[in-house]
Order: C-alpha cells, then sequence, then structure tokens
C-alpha cells in the first residue's frame, strides 16, 4: 500500500483532497496537508515510544506475583466441575458440590477467578478453589469433615490444602445467607467470638471466617467480595432487592464491609462492577443470580482494578 493510500484510509485527507483524487475537481493545499501529515508521524512516534514504558510497568508489577499462591472461599458463583479443591488428589472429606459448567459458562476460562488468575499470571498448580455450591457462612464452625459452612474449620483448613499455604485469599461468600433470610445479627471487635455447630447469625458466622483466616494464614492478603444484585430471590419487586427480612442487598453489603474493615481485610466491591439492577439480565445464565460469561468478565476486571491498586498503592510483603 502507498502512503497517499495510508494516509487516505485513516482519514488524515480531508474530504475536499479525497474527492479530488477521486474525481478530480480540486487542488488540496500543501500547508494543510503537510501539518496534517506532521500530525499523524508524531502520534505514530509518540505510541512507539510509549508502548516499551507500559510493557516495562506490566512487567514490574506481574513479577510481584512469581510464585504467589492463591486461595477462593465461595459458593456456586465461583465453583466449576473437576476444579474444586476435593477433586485434587488425596483429598478427604466430603466433596464440594458445583453449579459451573452452565449456559455460556462451559469453560473454567470463563470463570472470573480463572480470568484473574491468568492475568496475574498464577497456574492452576497454585490455587485451591474452595468454593461449594449452595453454601452459606452460617452453619457448623467447628466441623473437621465437612466444609459446607463458610466459618467451619474444615473449610479455612482447605485453603492450605496440599501444603499450598496462600498468599492472597479471595472471599466471596454470603449470597446464599441473604437470600435464605440468615439473620444479619451484628458483632464488633468488642464482642467475643464463640464458634459452634450452629452459627446463626451472619455478623458473627462472617467474623468467625475471618478471624481463623487470619489466624490461620497472618501473612495472607485477604479480600472480602461483597454480594451482586439479586432478583432470582428477592421477596417482592422492584428496587431495592430485599429479603423476607426486609434486609437489602446493600444494608447487607454494608455490614460485611464493616466487619472486614475489623480484621483488616480488603474490600471489592463487586455489587458496583457493572452488574445492576436494570441490566442483570444482560449477565446471567438464570433468572436473576449466576452470571454469565459477560458477567464474569466483569467481576474479574473489579477484582483485578482491586488488586492492582493494593499491589501497587500499599507494600505488600
Amino acid at each position: 500500500m502507498c502512503v497517499f493510500s495510508l494516509f487516505r484510509m485513516h482519514g488524515i485527507l480531508p474530504k475536499s483532497y479525497r474527492a479530488h483524487s477521486l474525481l478530480h475537481r480540486k487542488r488540496l493545499s500543501n500547508d494543510c496537508f503537510l501539518k496534517r501529515c506532521a500530525c499523524f508521524i508524531a502520534l505514530i512516534v509518540l505510541l512507539c515510544c510509549c508502548s516499551p514504558i507500559n510493557r516495562e510497568e506490566d512487567q514490574l508489577f506481574l513479577e510481584q506475583f512469581s510464585g504467589i499462591r492463591l486461595c477462593i472461599i465461595g459458593d456456586s458463583i465461583s465453583t466449576f466441575k473437576d476444579y474444586q479443591v476435593s477433586d485434587k488428589e488425596n483429598y478427604e472429606g466430603t466433596d464440594y458440590a458445583y453449579y459451573y459448567p452452565r449456559g455460556d459458562v462451559r469453560s473454567l476460562k470463563d470463570i472470573w477467578w480463572y480470568k484473574v488468575a491468568d492475568k496475574l499470571g498464577i497456574p492452576l498448580s497454585r490455587i485451591n478453589n474452595c468454593s461449594w455450591s449452595g453454601s452459606t457462612v452460617t452453619g457448623d464452625a467447628l466441623s473437621i469433615t465437612n466444609a459446607y459452612a463458610g466459618c467451619s474449620t474444615r473449610r479455612i483448613q482447605d485453603l492450605a490444602f496440599n501444603g499450598l499455604t496462600p498468599d492472597i485469599i479471595l472471599c466471596f461468600i454470603s449470597c446464599n445467607d441473604w437470600g435464605r433470610n440468615v439473620p444479619l445479627g451484628y458483632w464488633d471487635r468488642d464482642m467475643q467470638l464463640e464458634p459452634s455447630s450452629s452459627v446463626t447469625s451472619f455478623s458473627e458466622a462472617y467474623a468467625i471466617m475471618l478471624s481463623r483466616i487470619k489466624s490461620y494464614f497472618p501473612d495472607a492478603s485477604v479480600f472480602c467480595m461483597t454480594n451482586l444484585v439479586d432478583r432470582k430471590r428477592e421477596s417482592s419487586p422492584g428496587w431495592p432487592a430485599e429479603n423476607s427480612n426486609g434486609v437489602t442487598v446493600e444494608e447487607w453489603n454494608s455490614a460485611m464491609m464493616e466487619i472486614s474493615k475489623s480484621f483488616d481485610c480488603y474490600i471489592i466491591d463487586v455489587n458496583d462492577c457493572g452488574i445492576t439492577y436494570d441490566n442483570l439480565f444482560k449477565y446471567v445464565v438464570d433468572n436473576g443470580l449466576h452470571p454469565n460469561a459477560a458477567g464474569m468478565t466483569l467481576i474479574a476486571n473489579k477484582v483485578l482494578k482491586n488488586i492492582s491498586d493494593v499491589y501497587i498503592n500499599d507494600d505488600v510483603e
């Protein structure tokens, strides 16, 4: 392709000149032509000069995740067949239930946490996915054989299955507590935690879960993720969505964030990832809860943004 055609293709020549080249009607002034050419060349030079710098910065950022071990504690939104911690060799205990593949989420590569790990260069061999479809944070906190409850001893221990002590823990669990009308309850640092075989208050259970995570893995960076909007299990139509106890997703998330701050955890507000009450059905595989492939991408981008902010702005060792 000649230079003249290249400029014409990129719209550098004004309409009058393009008309002249085709219909032989007018001439373009040399000054206008040369100025536009100079601008085009300057833009190309600028892009060429900046690209290596950006690549170098990206490389320095990714080097921080060399050797990093990632763990997820979640519910159905984070599950995928054959990629649960219980699918690993030598696992002894109750198998974790899964929800995906479903709809257009057909491959592990469609799952939000895989997208995050892939971007950060973290291989599957350094990931424990401790997500159980349908699970809640509340439940039997004392169980050492069944990891159904997010606050259970077994779920927390599974994060380090096969000696994979986590460096980053992503907690994306509690939508089932909200959807099943578990009492929100209340907790602050002045209240004593009492793990039992039947923890029924969400706030207490979430505090137990984070307390144990911090105790077992004091050097890990813990990210707590809020709930997405949920139209599948709202008690009545309209906005904001609320459960049968009259608690909105936003009120639930607010309590979760306060508890997370008490344990010095990072917060990822995935409720603000781009999936809204109005556009929800564009991003789910069902009638208002489980993300489709596009929804998974929005979640992954939100998580990556928050992790990037922490590792760029904070001194995470």
